[in-house]
């Protein structure tokens, strides 16, 4: 089993940061909720304190956040993952965020000897529960390889899209044909209600 940092205790993050942990994966865990993190000390998670804690000693350091901004924070602000990531370490940012800013992140990380993957998910909070979640992987071949053991352990099917970037490009245009669909369907709600 895997000491994993894991940042990020939203809806979603709350329950794949759970799904390490029932897997035996030694995790610590950071959130500005700390009621969040309260919850998963519980279950016998660490509080790192902050995101250089979670990074630090960990083989894999997560990122499950609102935005891009809010992961370049978590990166590379004060106390950030750069300050306490070991060497060898995996990056894996799960968050749904730009593309241009997953690569320019992925760069940086690079350029100081880090990999990265970038990996969004797909389907619903229940599928983060259940473990059963969409994940789009861009990475390394090798990386993504790295990563699959954990990444199983929240996700069903894990899809291997190409380069960095490649999954959050993916995941946006997931989410738009999810959001055509869900308009098609509501016209033709829309059309079929006079009929009865």
């Amino acid at each position: 089993m895997a000491t994993i940092g894991f940042i990020g205790l939203g809806v979603m993050g709350h329950a794949m940061a759970r799904n390490l942990l029932r897997a035996g994966h030694a995790l610590q865990v950071h959130d500005l909720n700390s009621k969040a993190v309260a919850t998963l000390v519980s279950d016998g998670a660490t509080d790192a304190s902050s995101c250089k804690g979670a990074a630090k000693g960990a083989e894999f350091v997560i990122t499950m956040l609102p935005d891009g901004p809010d992961v370049e924070l978590a990166v590379f602000g004060d106390d950030g993952v750069l300050e306490g990531l070991q060497k060898g370490a995996l990056f894996i940012n799960m968050s749904t965020i730009l593309p241009d800013i997953t690569i320019s992140i992925g760069e940086r990380l690079k350029a100081k000897g880090y990999a990265m993957v970038d990996a969004p998910v797909g389907l619903s909070s229940q599928h983060a529960i259940e473990g059963t979640l969409l994940i789009m992987a861009g990475g390394e071949t090798a990386d993504v390889e790295r990563a699959r053991p954990v990444l199983a352990k929240m996700g069903r099917t894990i899809v291997h899209t190409g380069p960095v970037g490649t999954g959050s490009a993916i995941k946006a245009i997931n989410n738009q044909m999810a959001s055509s669909v869900a308009a098609a369907t509501a016209e033709a709600l829309n059309l079929a209600q006079p009929c009865g």
